[in-house]
C-alpha cells in the first residue's frame, strides 16, 4: 500500500503538505474520517499520488487552498457524501487532474459548487435522488466520464459572461464521449447558459428527458454522440433560445417517441444551425427534428440565441 499522510481531526492553517521531488512512492495527503478537519490557506505540492484524497463520509473542509504539481487528483473523494458544498476557492496547477473528483454513486442530500475554483468531476454514474438537489453556480464545470441520472432536482444557471460547462473529463474530447444527463419521472431542473459538450455515448441522446419537464434555456448542446436531445413519456421539456449541434446521421437535434394525440413539445426560438430552420420533420436544412415539436418561430442566426 503506497504510503499516506494520515489526517482527522485537525485544523490547519497556512502550511505546506508536500513530498520531495525524489520520492518515487505514491505518497498522499490523505484525509480519512476528516469530519472535523480543516484546511485553509494551505498548499499540497508535488505528492507521487493525490493532494487530498477523502475515504470517509464526513468531509474536510478545504477553503482557499493550492494544490500543484501532485502527481494524482488535486482532491479526490472515494465516496459520495450526503451534503457537499463546503469546499472553497481551491486553485491548482500542474496536478495529474486539476480538479475536484468524486468515484460516483448517490447524491441524498444538497450539494453546491458556489465558489468551487475547480472543476468537479464525476468519475462513474452519479443519482440525483428525490428530494436531493445539485446546484452548479454560474462559471463553474461539470466533467462527466459516465451518465448523471436526476430523480431530484437539477439547478444549473450560468450568466452570458460566465456560462457553465459540463463536458466530457478527457483532455482530449471526441464526439460522444461521456454518457447523458438524463430526466427520470417526477424530476425537476432548470439549465441556463449552460454549454454541454461531447455527451450522448448511449443510443437516444446527450440530454434525455423522461417524464419530466426540465426548463432548458440559452444554452448550447453540441458534439453529441447521438440526438442533441431525447423526450419519451409523459412531461415534457421547454426548449428555448437554444442552440442545436450537428448530430451523427439518423438522429436529431430533439428526437422524440411522440405520437397524435399526445401533448407536442416546446422548442420555440431555438437556433437549428441554418436560417431556414430544421430539416427532418422541419422543412428547413438545419438540424433535424423529430415528429411532434412546436418549432415555430425559430432564430435565424446564432448570434440571436443569446447563448454562449
Amino acid at each position: 500500500m503506497p504510503p499516506t499522510q494520515q489526517v482527522s481531526w485537525l485544523k490547519a492553517a497556512t502550511r505546506l503538505f508536500a513530498t520531495p521531488r525524489s520520492t518515487t512512492a505514491a505518497t498522499t495527503a490523505h484525509v480519512v474520517g476528516a469530519g472535523a478537519a480543516v484546511f485553509d490557506h494551505d498548499t499540497f505540492a508535488y505528492n507521487q499520488g493525490k493532494g487530498v484524497e477523502v475515504s470517509d463520509i464526513s468531509a474536510p473542509l478545504l477553503t482557499s487552498d493550492s494544490f500543484v504539481g501532485n502527481a494524482d487528483w488535486a482532491v479526490y473523494y472515494d465516496v459520495t457524501p450526503d451534503e457537499f458544498g463546503q469546499d472553497s476557492n481551491l486553485s491548482g496547477a500542474g496536478n495529474g487532474h486539476d480538479a475536484v473528483g468524486f468515484v460516483g454513486g448517490s447524491v441524498s442530500g444538497s450539494w453546491s459548487t458556489v465558489n468551487l475554483g475547480l472543476p468537479l468531476v464525476l468519475a462513474g454514474d452519479a443519482t440525483v435522488n428525490a428530494g436531493a438537489t445539485l446546484s452548479l453556480a454560474s462559471g463553474s464545470a461539470l466533467h462527466m466520464i459516465g451518465n448523471l441520472y436526476v430523480a431530484g432536482n437539477l439547478n444549473m444557471v450560468g450568466t452570458a459572461t460566465a456560462p457553465i460547462s459540463l463536458t466530457t473529463a478527457s483532455v482530449t474530447p471526441t464526439v460522444g464521449q461521456w454518457g447523458s444527463l438524463y430526466f427520470r419521472p417526477g424530476s425537476d431542473g432548470n439549465l441556463s447558459y449552460v454549454h454541454l459538450s461531447y455527451g450522448g455515448s448511449g443510443a437516444f441522446g446527450a440530454i434525455v428527458v423522461e417524464g419530466s419537464g426540465p426548463v432548458i434555456s440559452n444554452s448550447i448542446i453540441d458534439n453529441s454522440g447521438s440526438s442533441d436531445v431525447g423526450v419519451t413519456g409523459g412531461d415534457h421539456p421547454i426548449l428555448h433560445n437554444d442552440v442545436f449541434g450537428a448530430v451523427p446521421s439518423n438522429y436529431s437535434g430533439v428526437a422524440t417517441t411522440w405520437a397524435p394525440g399526445q401533448p407536442r413539445i416546446n422548442a420555440t426560438y431555438n437556433w437549428w444551425g441554418d436560417p431556414s430552420g430544421p430539416s427532418g420533420s422541419g422543412l428547413g436544412a438545419g438540424v433535424p427534428v423529430g415528429n411532434g415539436v412546436n418549432i415555430l418561430p425559430w432564430l435565424t442566426s446564432n448570434a440571436a440565441a443569446g447563448a454562449l
